[in-house]
């Protein structure tokens, strides 16, 4: 490994000290995203976190928002209408966090204000509306009563938070445009 590569790769253990557990598991990162470092520089730097499940739902979180945002940087909540920036709306998802097998669907998650969000606890009434309309019903009753324990290796984390990054990065680019 060249030297500057050695360096580069250190700072990224620095900034990423609860992301490897060992030693291994850092050189093995290393070796598979060598093409990739400096993105992950960038998201180690760019979100607070303190698991790869929890730097997941941030990448993840904003992917969603500034997937729905318009030209403009705004997105419409799903549920009251209200036109939001989208550093300022949510991430909301239909079917709990907690499985794990919708936590990351992109069916599942959709922007919603704060007032939907946590003050009237995901106003259920107007998203199954929503719901009804974006998915076919059977899909949806489908979502909320499966009970399929996924459980997400180190490997989809990271291949997914990686996607995701480049997907927001290009995203922040058309806008910006």
């Amino acid at each position: 490994m060249a030297k500057k590569q050695i360096k580069n790769s250190k700072s990224v253990m620095k900034l990423s000290k609860y992301y490897f557990k060992t030693q291994k598991a850092w050189e093995l990162f290393i070796e598979e995203y060598k093409d990739d470092l400096t993105e992950w520089k960038e998201i180690f730097k760019l979100y607070k976190w303190k698991n790869r499940k929890e730097l997941a739902d941030r990448v993840f979180s904003q992917y969603i928002r500034l997937k729905n945002a318009d030209t403009r940087w705004f997105c419409i909540c799903v549920t009251c209408g209200k036109k939001i920036h989208w550093t300022s709306i949510q991430n909301w998802h239909y079917v709990s966090r907690w499985n794990m097998k919708y936590r990351y669907s992109t069916v599942n998650c959709h922007p919603q204000c704060y007032a939907c969000n946590i003050i009237l606890s995901g106003n259920y009434r107007n998203y199954k509306k929503y719901m009804d309309k974006l998915v076919w019903p059977e899909l949806e009753d489908i979502m909320r009563n499966d009970k399929e324990i996924v459980k997400l290796n180190q490997s989809w984390y990271e291949q997914n938070i990686l996607y995701w990054y480049k997907e927001i990065k290009d995203m922040l680019k058309k806008i910006k445009e």
